[in-house]
């Protein structure tokens, strides 16, 4: 049986998610859906972060947006960081 992780949003990401345009919004909704339920699918857009300021945490690629997440597999649990353009996203 594949595990199905839970999504939590940090309240600053819930911000960010309601600013979206509706489409880029419907999108980013479709995407976390499909990371709770298998990140294969989404394994090409996924890339561990390195810099001392984001460790521990993932970006999932979704075209010109980006979700800054943590992924916490004891507890199966993704937590959004931010969500955001890729140009203000890092910042």
């Amino acid at each position: 049986m594949i595990a199905r992780y839970e999504i939590r949003f940090e309240p600053h990401a819930v911000k960010e998610l309601a600013a979206l345009d509706p489409v880029v919004r419907k999108l980013v909704k479709e995407k976390l859906d499909t990371l709770a339920c298998s990140s294969k699918d989404l394994a090409a857009n996924i890339k561990k972060l390195k810099s001392k300021r984001y460790r521990d945490l993932y970006r999932l690629r979704i075209g010109h947006y980006r979700v800054i997440y943590r992924k916490m597999d004891r507890t199966l649990v993704i937590l959004i960081v931010r969500i955001g353009h890729r140009r203000e996203v890092y910042r």
